[in-house]
This record gives C-alpha cells, structure tokens and sequence, in this order.
C-alpha cells in the first residue's frame, strides 16, 4: 500500500509518513504506541498534502542569480542524502560554502591538476560502459544487440 500511496500521489507523503506506511490505522494512536517503544522521532506524522507547484525559471541571467544565491536557493536532494548518509554532507549535498569548496577542489583535482583530467574521466566512462553493453546485451535478430534493463537495473523501476 506504501508504494501505491507514494506512486499515485508523488510528493504527497514524506518519505517516513505514518498516513503512508500504515494507511488503515490512526496517526495519534500510532504516535501513542511509537512514543512508549521510543521510535516516534523515525516517523512524519504531517498529514499528506499536494506538493508545490514548480517556478520555472526560463533566463541565462535569472538562472545564474539562482545558483550563486546558496542562502535564498537550497539544493532539493539535501534532505533526502542527509537521510541516506546519516547527516554527511559533501559537495552536492548542501549548500553550505563548505559544499562549495569542496566541489571547485574536486573540479580543479579533475580538470586542472591533471593533465587531460576530463578527458580520462570521460575515457573511463566511456570504456566502462562498452564493457557493460558488451557484457550484458544479448542479440535480437542477426545484426541488433539488445540490453534489458528491467533485468539489469531492477531499482530503477521502483522510482
């Protein structure tokens, strides 16, 4: 049922909420019986609600004002990697200038320190999913070469 809420309803339900993953109980009983076993804190108990509309921004310069203001603009996915990396947060993860310095080490580490940086990292990439496609797809016919997807990238399906 969890899934079926979350899918039917995208950006209804926090990830961790009670209306979600017991959809035929009552919250404040829930809540109740969370709080005497110490575990309330690992649930939302926020009703469900329609997400917000997005503000589609269409200019160079508006796009550009929105990635250098970090303290007006947050990233989206921050609370869901702190979620899955206990709180961690590095470069992507945050908005913090701490993130941002991270990030330019990692670029100038790739693109500058070495030399052709990017273009090693685009060989790995490249010659890595040769090897993949290679090893993993399977001739349809006689001359095309297929991959499942749904067999090899099974998470995939669940977002």
């Amino acid at each position: 049922m969890f899934k079926l809420l979350m899918r039917a309803f995208p950006g209804w339900y926090e990830y961790n909420s009670v209306y979600a993953m017991f959809p035929f109980t009552i919250p404040s009983e829930n809540k109740k019986l969370f709080e005497d076993m110490k575990v309330e804190s690992e649930y939302s108990f926020k009703r469900p609600s329609p997400p917000q509309n997005p503000i589609v921004f269409s200019t160079a310069k508006n796009a550009m004002r929105i990635l250098g203001d970090q303290k007006t603009f947050k990233v989206i996915w921050g609370d869901a990697i702190s979620r899955l990396t206990g709180g961690v947060e590095y470069m992507l993860s945050g908005d913090l200038p701490s993130n941002t310095k991270q990030h330019n080490q990692v670029v100038a580490a790739v693109s500058t320190e070495v030399s052709d940086g990017m273009k090693e990292v685009w060989d790995f990439y490249a010659k890595r999913m040769e090897k993949l496609l290679a090893e993993r797809s399977y001739p349809l016919g006689n001359s095309i070469l297929q991959v499942d997807a749904a067999r090899e990238y099974p998470l995939c399906l669940l977002r």
